[in-house]
């Protein structure tokens, strides 16, 4: 029997440690940098745990912008070129995949700044997997 572990794991551990077991010991400056350290351990855990979402949410995007304009796009680098040049203007599908992806990119960052509704399309795509069409389409 092999026991695989995942780096989101490993933070998960070194934090709890960290808060739990280290900074009961610290007053003053070191508490306040551990602090600093523990939120950055859990904002790498999340955007460990989240990059598959993130990833599916770029592509999503990227494909909606190319089927809108019938050519690849390449970069989100290219999109936003798209976008500046207002061709992509009152597209939904597209609309509703960008702010999948500002969510989920704000769920690793900051997610007490969620609204309910970005919270709701997190966990959508997070429920889809691979299935980006069923959280583009706004259903």
């Amino acid at each position: 029997m092999t026991c695989e572990t995942t780096g989101a794991a490993l933070l998960d551990i070194a934090c709890e440690t960290l808060v739990e077991d280290v900074l009961p010991a610290l007053g003053g400056d070191a508490r306040f940098r551990a602090l600093m350290v523990a939120s950055a351990m859990r904002m790498t855990q999340r955007e460990v745990e989240q990059a598959p979402a993130v990833a599916r949410a770029r592509k999503a995007v990227l494909d909606a912008a190319a089927a809108r304009l019938a050519e690849p796009v390449a970069s989100m680098q290219a999109l936003c070129v798209a976008l500046r040049a207002h061709k992509l203007a009152s597209d939904e599908t597209i609309h509703l995949a960008l702010r999948t992806l500002g969510a989920i990119e704000t769920s690793i960052t900051k997610p007490s700044a969620l609204s309910p509704e970005d919270e709701n399309l997190v966990t959508k795509v997070s429920l889809a997997a691979g299935d980006a069409s069923s959280w583009t389409s706004g259903s």
